[in-house]
């Protein structure tokens, strides 16, 4: 490593020339390693009486004629390159810097035998016309040929191992903790239904299993076969319809823990647990092949050969194979429906559903804004399942109802023409008064959801009464009503979540109940348009 230590001078002043000096007050480095240039700085006289025409030597045979410098501070200051040919010693001058602190250059390079050379200047202050110096100390760094040893600090170790076989803990096997059959005597084909529980969870062994568990169900007979289990023999509560020459079958629920040994000739599966207490249990059942049958409601209907079953023909839940007469199923789409009124099973056309995809048939389509290809906006889709739930609109058709109609004709709705009155136009999240941040749009659904699906708003108060409820009179007085009862609407909570005040502010909720930049201020909004446009068929 070379280290060369010399001056740079500068100032703020006109020219912006790079003097490279050779004087006989620089010292060279005549030859070794690590020799020093001399330093002019600010103010120093140069003597003029001679000349040096050596190159600046920093080692043997090692010259350094040049130097790039850079530098940073308050001004720019172009970079740029000193050639100092013969000198012996690096001074230079930079000009035209404008006064100010924090400058610093970094001077960089290589030597003869292409060692590269790098110094970095003390930070300096430039004074109006004035000379400053900067002492900087250039080190060039000869590449090395030296070896050291690496760091390492691991090592390896021998083991000699001994192997010691223990035997592992017992196994703990499930336990059956109920079991069922209901009836234990049936007729012909009527199932019997069984159920069965068992402890758990199941403990492991050190070595890891057993790993499942399992129920199985069998039957024994006289005359098989036996009969049958729905959905099968391995669930916790099936079926069981005796066999056509069965008449006592005895069943067996068994609860298995099952290990699998990986061996030489391959994995074994053993049940660890057969044969163990509580693991098992049996009992009988009667079947009677003729004799008469009583059914009691739902199912009061007998179906199918003597001595048949029993089924539900007319009440709910629907039979769909028995949908209304016994063996009737529908088809063509058709779904087996209960009529509450005339408490009748029927196979009907299933209802309309909305379109979610652009060129959809069979279903409820919205044309008021074209550009969305006959989807429903989510605003939109509340008010259309009112017509669909009323019967008023059909499949394959425009969502033509009274409803949807209505509020289309009354412009209510987002159109080519009409923006910003749909909760899908909220965007982002709201903070309600009860602190929460909710998805602003899907807060109006919800609102609008709860108001159109109550009937809240078919009331002589107003749509606020789905807020108010029996605690408010007039729309402006609904937490000063007659008794003073708190607000309880039917859609209290919806209705809360989209106000940005709290639940108990009843009076602000009022005054901003129709605030179309608010969640449920919107919903309410879209109310109030309805019932403005007496479109009744959306409040029902």
């Amino acid at each position: 490593m070379k280290l060369i230590r010399n001056a740079v001078a500068v100032g703020a002043i006109a020219t912006a020339a790079l003097v490279a000096c050779s004087t006989n007050t620089g010292s060279s480095g005549s030859g070794s390693s690590g020799s020093t240039g001399s330093l002019i700085g600010a103010g120093t006289t140069a003597a003029t009486t001679g000349t040096i025409s050596m190159h600046l030597t920093i080692g043997n045979g090692v010259n350094l004629y040049a130097l790039n410098y850079t530098c940073t501070g308050p001004s720019a200051i172009p970079a740029g390159t000193v050639n100092f040919g013969d000198a012996q010693s690096i001074e230079y001058v930079l000009g035209g810097i404008t006064a100010g602190s924090g400058y610093q250059c970094t001077l960089t390079g290589f030597d003869s035998n292409g060692d590269s050379c790098t110094g970095t200047t003390t930070t300096f202050t430039v004074g109006a016309g004035q000379v400053s110096s900067a002492g900087v100390l250039v080190t060039c760094t000869i590449p090395t040929d030296a070896a050291a040893q690496a760091d390492v600090n691991t090592g390896s170790v021998y083991f000699d191992a001994a192997v010691n076989l223990t035997g592992a803990g017992a196994y703990s096997c499930p336990g059956i903790t109920a079991f069922s059959i209901v009836p234990a005597e049936v007729i012909g084909s009527n199932p019997a239904q069984l159920g069965l529980s068992e402890t758990g969870p199941i403990g492991l062994a050190a070595d890891g299993g057993p790993t499942t568990s399992d129920i199985i169900w069998t039957a024994s007979c006289a005359t098989p076969p036996c009969g049958t289990f729905a959905p099968g023999a391995t669930s916790a509560s099936p079926t069981f319809v005796c066999g056509p020459n069965a008449e006592v079958v005895t069943i067996t629920a068994q609860v298995t823990n099952y290990e699998t040994t990986v061996t030489t000739a391959g994995p074994v599966t053993t049940n660890v647990c057969n044969g163990v207490q509580f693991t098992s249990m049996t009992s009988m059942i009667n079947c009677e092949g003729g004799g008469s049958l009583t059914c009691f409601a739902p199912t009061n209907s007998i179906c199918g050969t003597a001595p048949g079953t029993c089924t539900n023909l007319n009440n709910a839940p629907v039979d769909p194979n028995n949908c209304g007469a016994c063996g009737a199923t529908c088809t063509g789409g058709d779904v087996c429906t209960h009529n509450s009124t005339t408490n009748t099973n029927s196979c009907t056309v299933p209802p309309p559903a909305l379109c979610t995809t652009a060129g959809q048939t069979g279903c409820v389509s919205c044309t008021n804004v074209p550009a969305n290809n006959g989807v429903c906006t989510p605003t939109e889709a509340v008010f259309v399942n009112l017509d669909i739930a009323s019967g008023s609109t059909s499949t394959n058709a425009p969502a033509a109802g009274a409803c949807y109609a209505c509020l289309v004709g009354a412009k209510c709705l987002d159109s080519s023409r009409v923006s910003n009155q749909e909760c899908g136009d909220l965007t982002g999240n709201f903070t309600n008064g009860e602190g929460a941040s909710v998805n602003a749009a899907s807060t109006c659904v919800a609102a609008l959801t709860c108001t159109t699906s109550s009937p809240c708003v078919n009331n002589a108060n107003g749509i606020s009464f789905c807020y108010c409820g029996t605690g408010g009179g007039a729309p402006t007085a609904c937490a000063t009503a007659a008794g003073g009862t708190a607000a309880n609407g039917a859609c209290f909570a919806s209705e809360v979540a989209g106000f940005k005040f709290a639940s108990t502010d009843s009076s602000d909720i009022i005054l901003n109940y129709t605030d179309s930049t608010e969640p449920s201020g919107l919903a309410n909004t879209l109310l109030s348009c309805a019932q403005g446009n007496n479109c009744t068929a959306c409040l029902q």
